[in-house]
């Protein structure tokens, strides 16, 4: 194989790379969305196992960004999504942020 032909194919699979990454964080996004995940919505955290049961939450979910799935877990896959916690008085709270797992939280 010549230089040229192997420089090529190198391009070309990490465009293909970078193309299906992106897909990856556009499906996943959708998948929130589909869920009734939107920007500003609150949510009580329903983990009795931890230490943040019960405390509420506001999810930031504007870009792919925001959410990630994580393959190989226990329980197959899990999508974890980015929030806030919310202070005393209502408002987000500014620090903070954190990923929670879409399964442990429920609509106020």
């Amino acid at each position: 194989m010549e230089l040229q032909n192997l420089s090529y194919l190198v391009h070309s699979y990490e465009n293909a790379i970078k193309e299906l990454t992106e897909k990856k964080k556009n499906i996943v996004f959708d998948y929130c969305k589909d869920r009734g995940f939107e920007d500003g919505k609150r949510y009580i955290y329903n983990n009795p196992e931890s230490s943040n049961n019960g405390k509420l939450y506001e999810v930031v979910f504007k870009r792919p960004s925001d959410c990630r799935i994580i393959l190989g877990c226990i329980d197959g896959a899990r999508v974890f999504i980015k929030c806030y916690p919310v202070k005393k008085d209502g408002s987000r709270a500014l620090i903070g942020e954190t990923e929670l797992y879409i399964n442990d939280l429920k609509a106020v």
